[in-house]
């Protein structure tokens, strides 16, 4: 048996398989496609609408439940009034998007949160932010981070299951 994380890795041997059976095999990220310069950054940055002076946050997550967006977007909203310059694009789809989207509107956040669904290679959007925002309930080693890291990006993320074992502190 093989785990993601050591998270992981000890919810399997509490479950009963015997340690000597489960072996830990951290992901991996490779990007698929090259990382962008600063200039063709800020020229695709301006194609989606966000201009210099905006700081602009990224979430990459499947809608479901443990992936906490009704926290994000509540957090997202005292940012947003803080810093009126920002930004947030949440990427992924799933059973909770209507309720996500709803609480976008419930909350005034029509015209700072976009929310373009799947996307296939999410590194291409990933590395046109300043910062990505994880929040979760749990997680193993999510590639998403991977991402981030990738993009060299910031990231604010919950400390739960395998995340502390690639994002340490």
């Amino acid at each position: 048996v093989t785990a993601q994380c050591e998270a992981t890795r000890s919810d399997i041997i509490a479950g009963g398989i015997p340690s000597d059976k489960v072996k830990l095999l951290h992901s991996g990220y490779k990007p698929t496609s090259t990382p962008i310069n600063t200039v063709e950054m800020q020229q695709k940055r301006l194609e989606h609408g966000v201009d210099p002076d905006t700081i602009l946050m990224v979430n990459v997550a499947r809608l479901y439940p443990e992936k906490a967006h009704a926290t994000l977007l509540r957090e997202f909203r005292k940012i947003h009034d803080e810093y009126p310059n920002t930004k947030l694009w949440i990427l992924g789809r799933g059973p909770l998007e209507d309720e996500v989207k709803g609480l976008c509107t419930e909350l005034g956040l029509d015209d700072a949160v976009w929310f373009p669904g799947y996307v296939p290679n999410f590194y291409e959007l990933t590395q046109l932010a300043d910062i990505q925002l994880h929040p979760s309930y749990t997680e193993g080693i999510p590639m998403a981070i991977l991402s981030g890291m990738a993009a060299g990006l910031p990231i604010v993320a919950s400390n739960v299951g395998g995340i502390e074992e690639v994002l340490p502190n």
